[in-house]
């Protein structure tokens, strides 16, 4: 028997590899099991992010902002922004993920669903909420977050100077 590979031993290394393959999908992080996508909640840490290129008053990369958070997605190439309420077969649509499922769509008119992808697969995607930062088609973590003051009405119509972030797909200068 020495030198031997037995059955038992071929079932081990065949239920370890299989037990590894479903931890590692389980651990992805990516809010993404199987065919259906998990929104999460909003990230505090996001918004601090985006509130530090505000304060700065400098532009900056979106990808450099989103590391800098530490939310778990991992690479990821396209960055969408839908605002709800939205059905689940308006957001495939717009992905190209036909059949995907989602779980823990907002209904709010005041967020947003933050989605991102990589190659085509969503990699994570999160509820945004007030206050939120969108883009209109979708942005790259290349595109530039740039602080833009504007002028608009206050709740009693009183006009009022305020900055807010922008973010497009031009990349930082």
């Amino acid at each position: 028997m020495k030198g031997q590979i037995t059955r038992a031993a071929v079932r081990r290394v065949a239920l370890l590899s299989s037990g590894f393959a479903v931890l590692l999908a389980s651990c992805s992080g990516g809010g993404l099991s199987g065919e259906r996508v998990d929104v999460a909640e909003d990230s505090p840490a996001l918004e601090a992010a985006f509130q530090r290129v505000l304060d700065a008053r400098e532009p900056k990369r979106l990808g450099d902002i989103v590391a800098e958070s530490g939310l778990p997605l991992g690479a990821w190439d396209r960055m969408y922004s839908f605002y709800t309420p939205i059905s689940a077969d308006d957001i495939n649509a717009v992905l190209g993920t036909p059949g995907l499922k989602w779980s823990g769509l907002q209904v709010h008119s005041e967020s947003l669903t933050q989605v991102f992808l990589r190659d085509g697969e969503v990699v994570y995607a999160f509820k945004d909420d007030y206050p939120r930062y969108g883009v209109d088609g979708f942005a790259t973590p290349d595109s530039a977050v740039r602080p833009t003051e504007k002028e608009g009405k206050n709740a009693v119509g009183s006009d009022v100077r305020f900055w807010t972030l922008e973010i497009d797909k031009t990349p930082v200068n």
